[in-house]
């Protein structure tokens, strides 16, 4: 009889250690999805902009060989607030190179523009926005490395379960 007690009172606390554990699991999880959403907002074109500058980068792949840097033009980024550029900057430092904020002209401006049109970075810059419904974007943008070396993209990026992502990105010119 008393063995019986003590295994009904362990079975207790086991569902009641489980029951409690899965509702703060619940809990959490409701707090991630209003902190998700509060930071969607705040992020929208920070998560658009990544997106699409960063699925060049794996597009003609031969023009990022040696860079020395990630120079991103952020005067074309419509509507990203300073925190929004500070985000998109810091992402792609995940490619182990110096990020910059700079255009053609200022590159040149400082002496980083060799022989006429060469850079030794790759130099990433969105060139137009549309916003096909609230819930996809078509950007195109190019990534420059020179005159003979640089390609247009035009990557479509969707909005999916509240997430920003790329749907697809293709090449639309070389030089």
């Amino acid at each position: 009889m008393k063995l019986k007690k003590i295994l009904l009172l362990v079975i207790v606390l086991i569902v009641t250690s489980t029951i409690g554990c899965s509702n703060s699991d619940r809990n959490g999880d409701k707090e991630n999805v209003v902190e998700s959403e509060v930071n969607e907002e705040v992020s929208i074109y920070s998560d658009i902009y990544t997106i699409a500058l960063d699925s060049c980068m794996p597009i003609d792949e031969g023009l990022n060989s040696d860079m020395q840097y990630i120079a991103i033009n952020t005067q074309t980024l419509e509507n990203a607030t300073d925190e929004d550029i500070k985000r998109i900057l810091d992402f792609f430092k995940k490619y182990k190179v110096d990020v910059i904020d700079e255009s053609f002209e200022s590159l040149k401006e400082k002496g980083m523009v060799k022989d006429g049109n060469y850079i030794e970075g790759v130099l990433l810059v969105v060139e137009s926005v549309n916003q096909v419904s609230e819930n996809r974007v078509i950007i195109e943008g190019s990534k420059f490395r020179s005159g003979i070396g640089a390609i247009g993209v035009k990557s479509t990026i969707i909005k999916e379960n509240g997430k920003w992502i790329l749907d697809s990105a293709e090449m639309t010119w070389i030089s």
